[in-house]
């Protein structure tokens, strides 16, 4: 059995999870979540409070926006990508600063 390091952090509904693997982060509430591993998988997980008990499901292509390659056409396999959005760390900057500021009014109030 190797070592393993992981620390958590809670700012309103977000979860940050630092480990040696990296930082993952999760969102939700009573006892429902959904979040990105530090290994970049995404998950939706639910707990029974209280009793230990927890389901958890990955998503099976680890990243909800990748594709097999063997699912697009021949002619776009070596294409580029030319999808338009911000990513994952825009949504990933988005949910930090909006904890940020759910923080900061709670502490205001």
């Amino acid at each position: 059995m190797g070592w393993y390091y992981r620390r958590s952090a809670r700012i309103g509904p977000l979860r940050l999870n630092f480990s040696k693997r990296g930082v993952g982060y999760s969102v939700g509430a009573g006892g429902y979540r959904v979040g990105r591993s530090s290994s970049g998988r995404t998950y939706r997980s639910f707990n029974v409070a209280g009793t230990g008990l927890r389901y958890v499901r990955y998503n099976s292509a680890g990243h909800p926006t990748s594709h097999p390659r063997h699912a697009l056409p021949p002619s776009h396999q070596n294409a580029p990508n030319t999808k338009a959005g911000c990513g994952c760390g825009c949504v990933t900057l988005f949910l930090i600063i909006l904890a940020l500021l759910m923080a900061i009014s709670a502490v205001g109030k």
